[in-house]
């Protein structure tokens, strides 16, 4: 099956323990699928099964190994994506009212 690229910019939910921490985060999603609709659907109930709300969805699309440089944290993350069918990398922005 094919590996398919996707960006969620989210916000915790009240459930989410950083809530009070942070205003949000952009979530990347290597995810083994037959196609993108399915792709979408396995990462979207992960993000909000650990307490995320998606704000929208920023990417979505089919990767291969030859889109990455060699030695590059998404090329890792492809690879372990190849073995466990779903990872998933978390960048937080902190809350503008601590800035």
């Amino acid at each position: 099956m094919p590996i398919y690229f996707l960006t969620f910019h989210t916000k915790p939910t009240l459930a989410n323990e950083q809530v009070n921490k942070i205003e949000g985060a952009y979530i990347n999603c290597w995810i083994d699928a037959d196609d993108i609709e399915t792709a979408e659907k396995t990462a979207a109930q992960k993000i909000q099964d650990t307490n995320w709300e998606i704000l929208n969805t920023e990417d979505g699309y089919e990767i291969t190994r030859e889109d990455y440089p060699s030695r590059n944290k998404g090329l890792e993350c492809y690879e372990q994506a190849l073995v466990d069918k779903e990872v998933y990398l978390t960048r937080v922005y902190p809350d503008k009212e601590d800035e």
